[in-house]
């Protein structure tokens, strides 16, 4: 009765231990807007933000700047055509317009005139991989690396381009009469069904999908299978943007749709009803603008941001056997507690990166707060070697932050890996061609990582370098025990060394507790049989 409460007991424990939920990325849609006129109201405007700035440019060349949104200056930008649109990338601004105008600034305040290539109108630009690309009428399309030197791609159409985004490795320009196009790097392009002859104005990425605006609503998660959206009005939409987990869609008569799942929209009351033709985010806030340079401004929205102190770690080169760490520090630099969930190894090379010292996983940070996680590289094999971790959290726009890890792995005296075939390794010598060798993997780690930070540990690695070459001399000719240390000593040592390097505390005490109670019963089994041995009669004993 006893052991039957007591493995109730231990299975309660099991499925009782803690589950960590999935962590929720959905945002509130902004509901308040508040209107101002900072601009010409015989004018149109069209809104950029980029580099800490916010960007207005018009007809006549009128061009705006401002850092919050309400204080704005008037540049010169030294032409008179119209500007339709403006993106920043690789430190610099991009502003395109009528006739193939191209203007480029370092600061968003001096503009410099450049030289594009086409006469067309330019409606759109937009920067990814390293790229500029800018789109316009007649199918035009031109891409530029620093938005000096353009060169003009063929795009496969004649339909007038209205705007362009990048997302997910991807260019998408959507136009005129439901075109769509999509290239990986704004050379090649691919004319993509659409499913509609709606004229499209407006496209956004954000939360792994693209969102196209117009007379339809349309989403992409690759630009290339697009589903058309129910946006819940007639009203002809002219721009949209995302931001802090929120799509949020401009239209006529001053309606404004917001969704935070691209799928199911809500209109909104903006408290205008002048045709609202441009919509941009920034700073935790959504701008638009329209007619009669009406400008209107959400209420702040709230939410966490996930900042690495490093999105690339180079460990260099590390001799196979040694170990090398550096610390990764994760910030919060948004507005709303971070939640961050789980951190995981994956790639090529999984085995030889490791975390410890995480202080991250499952941490909240509240804004302006950071956590600290080490990252230790140990190879198994001389070469290249890479992986990437990957931090996930509640941040709406980067749920999964990604890090790289690199590293060289250099010949130098190996005391125990998968690959050694030097006869001074006691342990490599004997699972030569066993098919154990990957246990050793796990005996390195536990070297590193766990005895090498100890005194003790250490004077234990000094008695094996001393005894190694012998002993492995003794077992060398010697199959049979060759064969024995390696099946009989080395996976019992392995599985002892991954419990203390990959559980945790509570698994620990769970693995233990379940240890004793196994020997507790083999010893009651034991006694159990001795004593039936002690008082069952001899067949040799007489009646």
């Amino acid at each position: 009765m006893k052991t039957r409460n007591i493995s109730l007991w231990l299975l309660g424990i099991f499925f009782l231990l803690p589950i960590i939920p999935p962590v929720d990325g959905l945002a509130e849609p902004p509901e308040n807007w508040q209107g101002t006129n900072p601009f010409p109201w015989d004018l149109s405007f069209r809104l950029s933000y980029g580099n800490g700035m916010f960007i207005a440019a018009g007809d006549f060349g009128l061009l705006y700047t401002s850092f919050d949104g309400v204080e704005w200056k008037e540049r010169v930008s030294g032409t008179t055509q119209p500007i339709r649109d403006v993106a920043f990338g690789g430190g610099t601004f991009v502003a395109v317009g009528g006739g193939g105008t191209i203007l480029t600034s370092l600061d968003g305040v001096t503009w410099t005139r450049g030289s594009s290539g086409t006469g067309y109108d330019l409606n759109g630009v937009a920067y990814g991989g390293d790229t500029f690309v800018a789109a316009g009428d007649g199918g035009a399309v031109l891409t530029s690396s620093d938005g000096g030197r353009w060169t003009v791609r063929d795009s496969g159409t004649g339909q007038a381009l209205k705007k362009v985004a990048f997302g997910g490795g991807t260019f998408v320009a959507v136009g005129e009469n439901g075109i769509i196009l999509a290239s990986p790097d704004g050379a090649a392009w691919t004319i993509r069904n659409s499913g509609t002859r709606w004229n499209l104005e407006g496209i956004a990425y954000g939360k792994r999908t693209f969102v196209a605006a117009g007379d339809t609503l349309l989403t992409s998660r690759d630009g290339i299978e697009w589903t058309e959206r129910r946006a819940g009005t007639s009203h002809r939409l002219f721009g949209v943007a995302y931001g802090n987990g929120i799509f949020a869609a401009v239209a006529d008569n001053g309606a404004i749709l917001t969704s935070s799942d691209a799928s199911h929209w809500t209109i909104r009351d903006s408290g205008t009803h002048l045709n609202l033709l441009t919509i941009t985010h920034g700073k935790e806030k959504f701008l638009a603008a329209g007619e009669k340079g009406i400008l209107l401004q959400s209420e702040p929205l709230s939410s966490p941001q996930i900042s690495v102190s490093s999105a690339s770690l180079d460990f260099g080169s590390v001799d196979v056997g040694d170990s090398s760490f550096t610390n990764l520090t994760i910030s919060n630099v948004g507005s709303d507690n971070l939640i961050i969930g789980q951190l995981t190894l994956s790639g090529a090379d999984t085995l030889d990166f490791n975390t410890r010292n995480d202080n991250c996983t499952g941490a909240t940070l509240a804004p302006s707060q950071n956590c600290t996680v080490q990252i230790v590289f140990s190879p198994r094999n001389t070469g290249s070697r890479s992986g990437t971790l990957s931090i996930s959290s509640n941040d709406p726009d980067t749920p999964t932050q990604e890090v790289s890890l690199n590293g060289t792995g250099t010949d130098g005296g190996i005391f125990i890996g998968s690959d050694s075939t030097e006869t001074f390794c006691f342990f490599s010598t004997s699972t030569k061609g066993t098919g154990v060798e990957d246990y050793l993997d796990v005996l390195r780690k536990f070297r590193n990582l766990i005895l090498l930070r100890s005194h003790p540990g250490k004077t234990l690695v000094d008695f094996y370098y001393r005894h190694s070459p012998a002993m492995a001399r003794l077992i060398e000719g010697h199959d049979f025990l060759r064969k024995a240390v390696a099946f009989g000593l080395v996976p019992p040592l392995a599985a002892i060394a991954y419990m203390t390097l990959y559980t945790s505390p509570a698994e620990k005490a769970f693995l233990f507790i379940l240890m004793a109670g196994m020997m507790a019963a083999g010893r009651r089994l034991i006694r159990r049989s001795e004593k039936t041995q002690i008082t069952r009669p001899s067949a040799a004993s007489p009646e």
